[in-house]
């Protein structure tokens, strides 16, 4: 290769680079900018769904769209309509007017529940080889490291997948399923969580191949 050819090689993968760098450090100023205003969201339960405007809002760290409070969003002026609802319970609304320069907006709400939220749910495991697992009820609803307890599940059909807790599991796949609850009861629900040739399985949960 001639010297010239070489040389110009090189200054092009020099500004190639460069120029990526520029546009990594962009990024990355672009995902942790925050801008608009804050308002805060405080909610009882902790974990609701939100829609602004109508619209579903996403979490823009996990794709989920289970808000977890107390949880600070970022919105830009004018007037915005913020939902907050929980399978059974009684949805709320609130109405805000939002200008350059407001400090933070406080938003709290206990929601009140519906009499059909009266369905307990417990998840544990079989024995002591089932540990560090995780439950995720209604792709986030409830989550958490077995044994879980959800207490006010409404009647219908729900999701539930679970998965090694630890990245190292890495031979373990999830395994996701559904349960009905057709009425209300005072008896819990219970799941039971076993591991067998290298698998998960659940008692009173039928097995699914992908979450809906």
């Amino acid at each position: 290769m001639r010297p010239s050819t070489k040389n110009l090689i090189l200054l092009y993968l020099n500004i190639a680079v460069w120029c990526g760098n520029g546009l990594m450090a962009t990024g990355i100023l672009k995902l942790s900018a925050k801008k608009g205003v804050p308002v805060r969201i405080e909610t009882i339960p902790e974990r609701t769904k939100l829609s602004l405007n109508g619209s579903p809002w996403t979490s823009p760290t996990s794709s989920s769209r289970w808000l977890q409070s107390p949880a600070t969003i970022y919105l830009p002026e004018g007037q915005h309509k913020l939902t907050v609802e929980r399978p059974g319970y009684v949805q709320h609304s609130f109405k805000v007017l939002l200008s350059a320069g407001d400090g933070e907006m406080n938003l709290s709400t206990a929601l009140e529940p519906l009499s059909a939220a009266s369905h307990e749910v417990e998840i544990q495991a079989a024995d002591e080889h089932v540990s560090d697992v995780t439950g995720i009820v209604d792709q986030g609803l409830e989550s958490g490291e077995l044994p879980l307890k959800i207490s006010d599940l409404t009647p219908g059909t729900h999701t539930l997948e679970i998965k090694p807790s630890l990245l190292t599991s890495f031979s373990l796949k999830p395994f996701t399923c559904v349960f009905t609850l057709p009425t209300p009861s005072n008896s819990p629900l219970k799941i039971t969580v076993s591991q067998r040739n290298g698998r998960f399985h659940a008692t009173g949960c039928q097995r699914l191949k992908k979450l809906p």
